[in-house]
């Protein structure tokens, strides 16, 4: 089964392609014994679950070869439908248990796909998509 949870405790949770640079580095932070608010992140397979499911797969591999002004137009749009359109339910699902699991607030969960973070997080998979990591 697709890993889309990620707690920040697990040490999967420091590689950044997996998990996206700001969750990395929190948990790196918390692998050293700094305080952070803990809590879980979405993976990358939780990101490309979303992509699919939102039929969105063939603007993410145009994305990796388009030309800058290409790029950008693709960006809105991959972005826009990101924020329309609901999360799919088995990454909801996934979310729901880890929260139930970790017995946190929504506040100090680390959730890359909830705005303003979820840009943030969108940027780091067309960074992988430019790169050849997301087919």
């Amino acid at each position: 089964m697709t890993e889309f949870i990620v707690p920040l405790t697990a040490a999967a949770a420091v590689d950044a392609e997996r998990v996206g640079p700001k969750a990395a580095n929190l948990a790196a932070l918390a692998h050293a014994g700094l305080p952070t608010p803990g809590g879980f992140c979405l993976s990358a397979d939780a990101y490309r679950a979303q992509i699919a499911t939102l039929g969105l797969e063939p603007m993410v591999r145009h994305f990796a070869a388009a030309d800058v002004v290409e790029e950008r137009r693709l960006a809105v749009e991959i972005r826009l439908a990101l924020y329309e359109q609901p999360i799919a339910p088995s990454i909801l699902a996934a979310r729901a248990r880890a929260s139930r699991r970790e017995h946190r607030s929504w506040a100090r969960i680390c959730d890359t796909m909830r705005s303003p973070t979820r840009t943030n997080g969108l940027s780091w998979l067309l960074a992988l998509a430019s790169r050849g990591r997301i087919s």
